[in-house]
Formats: C-alpha cells, sequence, structure tokens
C-alpha cells in the first residue's frame, strides 16, 4: 500500500514552532502595550473581525482566546480547525501590534500557507504517524503548498541578500559593527564584553558582515540544491545563525518563525521525526538525493 508522506510530524513541529513564538509574545509582554487600538481606523473592514478589537476594550478576553488556540497548535490536535485559527490569531496580531518584528511577519504568511496542508491532513493529531493510504488529490494540494512555502523562505533569504547590496556599509564590510554596538537593537548587555574583543578586530568585523552575506545567498540558492547531505548541514547552520540573532539581539518570535521556516525548506517532505535521528547519523558517511 502507498503511504501519504506530505502529511508528517515535521509539519507539526513547524506548526509548533511558529505557535511557540507569538504565544511567548503575548504570554511575557502586557497585551495593552502589543496592541495598538490607535490604528483601529486604518484596519478597515479588518476591524470587525481582528480578534484583538471584537470585543472593544477589553484586551484580555482576546489574549486569553490567543493562549488558548496557540496552545491548542502545539497540542497537535484537530489541525483542520487549528490550522485556521493559527492564521487568524498571527494574522491578527500582526495587523493589531505597533511591536512587531519580522518573524512575526513570517508567521502570519507561512501560517496562511499551511492551512491547505492541515485542511487536507486526515491525522487526529499532528504528532502522529500518517499511515493513510494515497489520496492523489490531497498529496497534489500538500504537494503545490508546500512548494510555495520552499519559494516563499527563498525569496526571504534572497531579498536579505539582495537588500543589502547597495548598502555601502555592507559593501565594505562594516555593517554589523553599527547593527553590533546600536543603542537600542544592539548587543545584549550581559554579553557585550563577550563581543568587544572581536568588534575591536576589522578583519573579524568584516568576516561576519560578508559571511552574513554568503550565508543568505546560500540558503536562498537552497531551493536548487538537491543534495540532502548539504541542505541538513545548512538546516544546522541555519538555526545556529538565527539562535546567534537571538542571543544578540533578543528577536524571540523571529528565531521560532525562521526555525520553522527552516523546517519546512530544508528538510524533504518523507521525513518525519523518528527517522530524522537515522538521516542525522547516515549523513556522516552517506549522500542522499532528492527534489522539492
Amino acid at each position: 500500500m502507498k503511504i501519504e508522506f506530505y502529511w508528517t510530524n515535521l509539519i507539526g513541529l513547524a506548526r509548533t514552532l511558529l505557535a511557540i513564538g507569538t504565544l511567548l509574545t503575548i504570554i511575557f509582554n502586557p497585551i495593552d502595550i502589543l496592541i495598538n487600538t490607535a490604528i483601529i481606523d486604518s484596519l478597515g473592514s479588518w476591524q470587525n473581525f481582528n480578534i484583538f478589537f471584537l470585543f472593544d476594550d477589553n484586551l484580555i478576553i482576546a489574549k486569553i482566546i490567543s493562549i488558548l488556540v496557540l496552545v491548542s497548535v502545539i497540542t497537535g490536535y484537530f489541525q483542520q480547525v487549528t490550522g485556521i485559527l493559527h492564521w487568524y490569531i498571527t494574522y491578527s496580531f500582526f495587523s493589531a501590534s505597533s511591536l512587531i518584528d519580522g518573524g512575526d511577519h513570517v508567521s502570519s504568511i507561512l501560517t496562511f500557507l499551511i492551512i491547505p496542508i492541515t485542511l487536507t491532513d486526515r491525522r487526529l493529531n499532528h504528532w502522529k504517524e500518517n499511515n493513510y493510504e494515497y489520496n492523489s488529490v490531497r498529496s497534489l494540494i500538500a504537494k503545490i503548498f508546500l512548494t510555495l512555502i520552499k519559494i516563499q523562505v527563498c525569496a526571504i533569504y534572497f531579498h536579505a541578500f539582495v537588500g543589502k547590496i547597495p548598502i555601502d556599509e555592507w559593501l565594505n564590510g562594516i555593517a554589523t559593527y553599527y547593527w553590533l554596538t546600536h543603542e537600542y537593537f544592539g548587543i545584549n548587555k550581559i554579553i557585550r564584553p563577550i563581543y568587544k574583543f572581536f568588534l575591536s578586530n576589522a578583519f573579524v568585523v568584516s568576516l561576519i558582515t560578508w559571511g552574513t552575506l554568503v550565508f543568505e545567498f546560500l540558503l536562498s540558492s537552497a531551493i536548487f540544491i538537491n543534495n540532502k547531505k548539504t541542505k541538513i548541514y545548512l538546516l544546522l547552520f541555519g538555526l545556529l545563525f538565527h539562535f546567534t540573532i537571538l542571543i544578540t539581539h533578543g528577536l524571540v518570535s523571529f528565531f521560532f518563525a525562521m526555525s520553522a521556516a527552516l523546517v519546512l525548506y530544508l528538510l524533504p517532505n518523507e521525513l518525519n521525526l523518528i527517522n530524522l535521528k537515522n538521516i542525522f547519523k547516515n549523513v556522516k558517511r552517506n549522500n542522499f538525493n532528492f527534489s522539492i
């Protein structure tokens, strides 16, 4: 019997990472600071549907509902319903909050593109192994939207690379010095002494700056790479790259959003969390080929 392989617990992992990023933001920040009620008029008809404006000035109710939905996503149950609700919460937050970062934007896009995948998922829980017999229509829908996700993530990294090229500071190798020493967006004060030595070396600063450009270009090019070993290494370095950004700049939701994006972008559809461990063991001595 041919088994459907587009619905694995890697999809569940990606959805969970996206939900955790938004959940942590909503839980650990005062909701009246997160949500900008002054923009309600600029939202047009959407204000009637945005969850943070559904209950007039009572943002606590919206916060509680959002937390419940995001926790439900993490549990993995009833993804056919929570897939839609997940996008609704993330897009509502992205539209209504004045304190968003790139991760919130990425989450709103990815949760939208994941909706058709969750709607065609016949499992009760997204952490369960998929043993359903192959269905060509369902598989085609899932393949189309997984491919769209890969194209979207490719575009994110390509735009990040291309957007830096016209800026002189990125070309001459000093951009990261300015970002890391910025008063508001720079290095966390706790770890600033650790970076001080490296930032005093012009070669290291240039290496970090140009290395960032090269790595973002490599990640954008990964959509054309068929070697599984290369993609897994890119995944590991990509996670480390974004974790470094988290430690340095404190962008928590951005880390979780981009981690989810990398999982969907770089790991083959047929993998799951069980055989992923074996792949990491075998990758040291074998090359595997697969296509998107």
